[in-house]
């Protein structure tokens, strides 16, 4: 266990060790969970820019004036569908966006919790591969979800929805999605962004949730909501969780993250490597047990990594092509997509990618909602079929692709499903850990 006085420690010196202005983008974060992570990464950086991504107007406004009060000297830049920052560059993505709701569809069809916690952050950490790439020194992204809480999956039943998922396997089913779809990430950005997958911690926020209340009470898992922030802001930022190291990327100074304090180690990955760049941690820091990394290496070696990879950018593609656009986003050219954008979107700036090829990128608001096209992102070369096992990568080749998604929404009035389109809904909705 990572002690709290280690982890306090730690935090004291990111102002020190970091230069001011670093860059991250929060989801899920105006309310519990992400709120408290939010707060904590304000009070600690210094002279941040911050991109909060929220439905509620009132919860923004609640939260800019106190996060003014922490951090004064801090941005604030609250995000819904409007297109203002010139940020090219991102330094931390932390998502904590998610529902306690197993039942609730889109219009589409999508699982509503797999479209918040899996669909969303995947997409939403797979567009901003190439602003994470831009930055200089630390380049992390944190997913607040059952990390260490991984278990068997249930291959042909992704969504739940063939009646194959016990409820009682539904975490650990959701928990190895997760995995797997960041490791796979990960392999499109080598050793250059680091990916740390943490435990929510047991807030209390889910009491109203019984079965999940007891099964807390009972195991006496409690964790204190500052100790959580404190927690996730080391994950963000620690030595601890490196990029894969001896990737042969250099990230400038402070890649790795801030020094680890004295009888702090490096963590093991979730390949059971140390320092390996994915991490699936626990409330108190510490890795994934060896049974977990074991069926995680299963599951590897028999390509079901790479079948849901296929199945994700397949659920991906059905989405974007049934989302609804307004005429301005949609180019009459299929072979130039989106190539008539609003005003203030640039998707023509090249910048070099840390291969030297050029990437080309927008700004973060234009990414997160969709205007822009990652189009040229490095992938990794395709390894043959019968090279799956040994594989350095997760999985074979990861195509890049062709669009972002995260289109303006269209209210629906229909039955008891999301009121937004999918699109909308697995980018930028938030319920139960934040709005």
């Amino acid at each position: 266990m990572v002690g709290l006085d280690k982890v306090r420690s730690s935090n004291d010196q990111i102002s020190t060790d970091y230069p001011e202005g670093l860059v991250a983008v929060f989801a899920g974060s105006t309310s519990g969970i992400g709120e408290t992570s939010l707060r904590e990464f304000a009070r600690h950086a210094a002279k941040p820019r911050i991109y909060i991504i929220g439905r509620s107007q009132e919860a923004c406004d609640r939260l800019d004036a106190e996060l003014k009060q922490i951090n004064p000297a801090a941005q604030y830049i609250f995000i819904r569908s409007d297109i203002s920052s010139k940020e090219t560059a991102i330094n931390v993505l932390f998502m904590s966006q998610g529902t306690l709701n197993f039942t609730k569809r889109t219009e589409e069809g999508l699982n509503y919790l797999l479209g918040l916690s899996y669909f969303g952050r995947i997409r939403m950490a797979r567009n901003l591969l190439p602003l994470l790439q831009q930055a200089t020194g630390l380049r992390r992204v944190v997913s607040t979800l059952t990390g260490t809480k991984e278990g068997k999956i249930y291959e042909y039943d992704w969504q739940g929805d063939k009646g194959k998922v016990p409820m009682s396997g539904q975490r650990k089913h959701g928990a190895t999605m997760m995995t797997l779809g960041l490791e796979a990430l990960a392999s499109l950005a080598p050793g250059g962004t680091n990916i740390v997958r943490g435990d929510e911690g047991g807030l209390a926020k889910v009491v109203g949730y019984a079965f999940k209340a007891m099964s807390l009470v009972a195991c006496g898992i409690y964790t204190p909501v500052e100790e959580v922030g404190q927690r996730h802001l080391f994950y963000s930022t620690s030595a601890r969780y490196p990029p894969r190291i001896g990737a042969g990327l250099d990230g400038g100074q402070g890649a790795s993250g801030v020094a680890l304090p004295s009888g702090v180690s490096v963590a093991r990955g979730v390949d059971g490597e140390a320092g390996s760049g994915v991490y699936s941690v626990d409330e108190h820091g510490e890795s994934a047990n060896a049974k977990v990394e074991e069926l995680l290496a299963s599951y590897r070696k028999s390509g079901t990594g790479g079948r849901l990879w296929a199945y994700t950018e397949s659920e991906w593609k059905r989405l974007v092509s049934s989302a609804w656009r307004p005429p301005s986003a949609t180019s009459t050219d299929p072979s130039k997509p989106h190539s008539t954008l609003p005003h203030g979107c640039d998707t023509t700036r090249d910048t070099p990618s840390p291969s030297g090829s050029p990437i080309r990128t927008g700004t973060v608001e234009e990414t997160l909602t969709g205007l822009t096209t990652p189009t040229n992102t490095p992938s990794p070369p395709a390894a043959p079929r019968s090279q799956y096992a040994t594989s350095k990568l997760p999985f074979p080749a990861l195509p890049s692709l062709s669009r972002t998604g995260f289109a303006p929404v269209r209210k629906s009035t229909t039955g008891d499903t999301v009121t937004t389109r999918a699109s909308r809904a697995v980018a930028l909705e938030s319920t139960s850990d934040g709005g």
